[in-house]
């Protein structure tokens, strides 16, 4: 299966802001004569970006539409909102691009994002989310791939073995290593290429509850 590389220009999403672009990935990126029935969103964790999903393509039906999304911060998309607001807006991007894209009758994301998360943005955060909230009609299901504590808020890799002592401005590259080390040798080349760690520490303050508030 082929995928032909875009970006989506989202726009002003949060008023004062400057606009925001998504560089992703597509399977069927031409208009078909026929009903899609799936597509799947695929958005990628911390530390990789959307070449990650790459290898699973070729086991995918033909006639499955897949795009897999760089989140603010990797290859080819805006950097991400300096802290606070940082979660709030990579929210809202998810959302403009789910409704950019949103054209089959059923729509998957494969997530490491949790679904209380999606789906029920916190009013606290400093977003407007309301004018994004009917983006997610358009999705039917959330596949996961998250370690469990993240669904209930509580602090992910520094909890891990061997990462409880790192410092926090170490924690991007000493995370991709412990990941790398437990990797078959011949699955390296795959981590590697999709490697993109320039904004490690902004990206795991917004996802993996650096504060306590959002934690909560």
């Amino acid at each position: 299966m082929s995928v032909t590389w875009s970006s989506a220009d989202l726009g002003t999403l949060v008023p004062g802001d400057p606009p925001v672009t998504l560089r992703y990935f597509d399977t069927h990126p031409l208009p078909s004569n026929q009903d899609e029935s799936t597509a799947i969103i695929a958005l990628h964790g911390l530390g990789w970006n959307s070449k990650i999903f790459l290898p699973w393509l070729s086991h995918a039906p033909r006639d499955l539409r897949v795009l897999g999304v760089n989140r603010r911060g990797y290859e080819g998309s805006s950097p991400p909102h300096p802290q606070p607001g940082t979660f709030g807006r990579e929210l809202i991007a998810l959302l403009a691009f789910v409704r950019s894209k949103g054209t089959a009758p059923l729509v998957s994301l494969l997530s490491h994002l949790s679904p209380s998360q999606l789906g029920k943005p916190s009013p606290s955060l400093p977003v407007p989310f309301q004018p994004y909230l009917p983006s997610l009609s358009l999705l039917r299901s959330m596949i996961l791939f998250e370690p469990p504590q993240v669904l209930v808020g509580l602090p992910g890799p520094a909890s891990y073995p061997g990462l409880g002592d790192i410092q926090p401005s170490e924690m991007g590259p000493a995370f991709a290593a412990w990941h790398r080390a437990r990797l078959p040798q011949d699955r390296l080349g795959v981590v590697d290429a999709a490697s993109d760690g320039a904004f490690w520490d902004e990206d795991m303050g917004a996802w993996y509850a650096a504060e306590a508030e959002r934690g909560e």
